[in-house]
């Protein structure tokens, strides 16, 4: 099984707290910086909890033995189970929804609706990783440019928040 994280009530950000959509933007990376970080500890706290049961047992040998190719085995699952527990909406693992609405989308999902609907002239493979990412698209030399956060009001957004949350916030305002 393949752990997701659903991130509800999207709608909220713009109907009750009344974000900007860039706000929004920032707040969900933000969300998703914290659940990783999350992740990361308990699975550090779990190693570390079987790491101390071993040593109770009486496995201090210094020895080499053959149970370090197990426990190279062991380092490659916890590895493996970090890479599962580690929450990117560019690899499709992470669902932006509004349960109340009955919508979701992901983020490979909305690069294949903006190739299809000829939107972005971006392949999806690369798109979603565009989307999610501090990267904003000039239309006019039809290319992605890294996007800064700028104090200045100027109404540059990040592409998942025009693209993404950009049509949320026009059906909701």
């Amino acid at each position: 099984l393949v752990p997701i994280l659903v991130v509800n009530k999207i709608d909220r950000l713009c109907t009750e707290l009344h974000l900007t959509k860039a706000e929004a933007y920032l707040r969900l990376r933000g969300l998703l910086e914290s659940v990783n970080a999350a992740c990361a500890a308990m699975i550090i706290s779990k190693d570390h909890a079987a790491d101390n049961i071993e040593g109770e047992n009486g496995d201090d040998n210094l020895q080499p033995s053959s149970t370090d190719a197990a426990a190279a085995q062991g380092y490659e699952e916890i590895n493996t189970e970090e890479s599962d527990w580690n929450f990117d909406p560019a690899r499709g693992n992470v669902i932006f929804a509004s349960a109340l609405h009955n919508w979701g989308f992901s983020v490979p999902g909305l690069a294949r609706s903006l190739f299809k609907a000829k939107a972005l002239p971006v392949k999806p493979k690369v798109l979603k990783s565009y989307l999610w990412g501090d990267y904003k698209f000039n239309s006019e030399k039809k290319k992605v440019f890294a996007w800064k956060q700028s104090t200045s009001g100027d109404d540059v957004l990040p592409m998942f928040a025009e693209y993404g949350l950009g049509p949320i916030w026009d059906i909701y305002t």
